[in-house]
């Protein structure tokens, strides 16, 4: 794989408290569009016990074009990551030369007992996509409780794109053989014998099956 973009840690919180997350791809779907980001999440000042444990409600919400997803993060629960998922725009059809991008924003607010919403300071940073994709993030501070993350630029990596390449080259090839064998047939160049038909008839499960291993099918 080439290397990825380097990774961004969250900046340091000059508050009393705060919540500090790092953004990383997890997977990827293609045929749906959506990308799975894994939110790892560190505590600053008081708003956890020392057994990492919250001491107040967390609201996290992610914002899209499709909407707001919220994450509860409940006091008395250790604080742990959680997943989100978001739509990403791009075009399968382009394989393997498909690219995507997207955005989200990370808002934070702390949860009082009687319902107030106080807003939390909030820092993303990012680290490296597992997804086998070439992920390029920018991380862009809206306000003190508010960060936007937004994914510039996804592609495949380069030897994927080549593996894919060669594959569909060497269906090609094949493809080509074929249909000079069956001219050489049909004009009566060469004998209709059983091992020729069995070996055309092949070409129709083989063809199918070396296209479903290509990567990221």
């Amino acid at each position: 794989y080439s290397a990825e973009p380097a990774e961004v840690p969250a900046p340091a919180i000059t508050a009393k408290t705060g919540l500090q997350a790092v953004v990383r791809a997890v997977n990827f779907n293609q045929n749906t569009e959506m990308l799975t980001m894994r939110l790892d999440l560190t505590a600053v000042g008081d708003l956890v016990d020392s057994r990492g444990i919250l001491t107040t409600d967390v609201d996290l919400r992610v914002v899209d074009d499709n909407g707001v997803t919220m994450i509860d993060l409940k006091a008395g629960d250790p604080l742990t990551g959680d997943d989100i998922q978001f739509e990403m725009n791009g075009n399968v059809n382009q394989y393997p030369f498909d690219k995507y991008d997207g955005e989200f924003s990370l808002l934070a607010e702390t949860d009082a007992p009687d319902g107030t919403l106080t807003p939390l300071p909030l820092t993303v940073g990012s680290a490296h996509a597992k997804t086998g994709w070439h992920t390029r993030y920018t991380i862009v501070p809206a306000s003190l409780t508010e960060a936007k993350v937004t994914i510039v630029a996804m592609h495949r990596e380069p030897f994927i794109v080549a593996f894919a390449i060669m594959l569909g080259a060497l269906m090609l090839l094949v493809a080509i053989m074929a249909m000079a064998v069956g001219f050489l047939c049909i004009t009566n160049r060469r004998a209709s014998d059983p091992g020729m038909v069995g070996w055309l008839v092949g070409l129709l499960f083989a063809l199918p099956f070396v296209r479903r291993i290509m990567p990221g099918d």
